[in-house]
Order: structure tokens, then sequence, then C-alpha cells
């Protein structure tokens, strides 16, 4: 497998503007559409996604909606009696959309924890997670994660992080700073924004966000604004 996804799906309820009391269902999640979009563009096999999910209806609707769009789910862990992340999307008169997550009853926190799931990072060439990712996951097992990830970083593979930073999801802005430091000095190749570096980070410009990136360590960086 060239590219193995790592992160915690969620199931997108988007509100309609011809009925905003009706909600279309769709798959998302940050790095499940990153996954989602590589598979369109590549072979079949050649992107997969590392998650947990549940056992549930709505758990097995999502797994089939990830196969339908060719990303390889061998490494999509089910947990008995887990229940998917959802989040709900409005868009107000002017196009701005809202969003409202419950996913504290998402299996994905849990991952890692005991070890498992980790095995799957050795399946791939490169491994593509994200801010978000680090976010939801326990302490321990985000920990855990890092580890296999700076291993793997030290065999060769390709770590590629995306910075995206939603202050929400952290306890506090120093544990955000302190886990993707980590994060982005294990990467080869770091997908940060200019927010996400200003938010975090209080970067005043784009130059001092490279600067600070820069001494995280020596990935490649492709900064958007």
């Amino acid at each position: 497998m060239r590219v193995l996804a790592i992160g915690e799906p969620l199931i997108e309820f988007t509100a309609r503007a011809d009925a905003p009391s009706t909600f279309d269902r769709r798959a998302g999640g940050d790095t499940l559409n990153t996954a989602i979009y590589l598979a369109r563009l590549t072979a079949p096999g050649t992107v997969g996604y590392l998650s947990c999910l549940g056992d549930d209806p709505h758990s097995r609707w999502l797994r089939g909606q990830i196969e339908a769009e060719g990303v390889d789910t061998a490494f999509l862990i089910e947990r008995a009696g887990g229940r998917p992340g959802l989040s709900f999307i409005a868009t107000d008169a002017a196009g701005e959309r809202s969003f409202a997550y419950w996913r504290d009853q998402s299996p994905f926190r849990d991952l890692f924890r005991d070890g498992s799931g980790l095995a799957a990072l050795d399946k791939a060439d490169t491994l593509f997670l994200s801010a978000v990712a680090l976010a939801v996951l326990r302490p321990d097992g985000r920990a855990a994660l890092l580890d296999a990830l700076q291993r793997r970083r030290a065999q060769g593979a390709g770590i590629v992080f995306d910075t995206n930073y939603r202050p929400a999801l952290w306890t506090d802005a120093a544990t955000a700073r302190q886990v993707i430091a980590r994060a982005a000095g294990i990467a080869t190749l770091l997908l940060p924004s200019f927010d996400d570096m200003a938010g975090c980070f209080g970067c005043a410009d784009p130059a001092s966000a490279i600067a600070a990136l820069r001494g995280m360590g020596g990935a490649e960086i492709v900064l958007t604004t």
C-alpha cells in the first residue's frame, strides 16, 4: 500500500438550502476526505484508512461509503458497541458554514491505547494524519501513535502531517502546541495553513510561520495562506 491515512471518520448531516429541516447524509472527516480524493486519483489498493468504527447500522453505512470510494478498509477496526462521530452543517445566507459535532462516543478516540492498530503503520510507504486526529485521541493513545510514527520515519517511511488546528478539540493551547510541534518534527512533509500557525503558535505573518515550522524539524513545508 502506498498511502495509509489515519483519523476519525464522521457522518456529516448537511442542511438543505431549500428545506433547512432536511439533512443530506455524507461521509466526512478531514483525513477521510483526503483518502477518498487520493483513491479517486490512483489505482485500486493504493490508499487505505486506519481508524475505528462501531458495529451499529451507522458504522456499517459509513464503512460501505468508504469502500465504495475505493479506499482499502482492511485496517478499519470494529469495536462492539461503538458509535461513529457526527457532524451537523448549516449554511447561512452569506454562504458561511457552521458546524456542530457529537464525537465523544467515537471509538476512534480510544484507538492505539492498547497497541491495537499500530501494526498497520508497517503496511504503507506513506502515512498521513492531521492535528484533528491527534486532538481527539486519548493522551496515551496519541503518545503511542506518535512513537510508532517516529519509528516508521526512522525506517524510511514518508510522514505527511496536516496541522489542521481546531481549538475546541484541545484541552488547552499549550498542549496543542506541544503535540503539533512533535508531529511536525516527525513529518517529512508538512501541510500547514497560516491560520493554523497564527491561531496555535501566534505567528504574525507567513515568514514567521515558516521560521517556526523550520525550527520544529526538517520537513518539506507547503504553507497555504
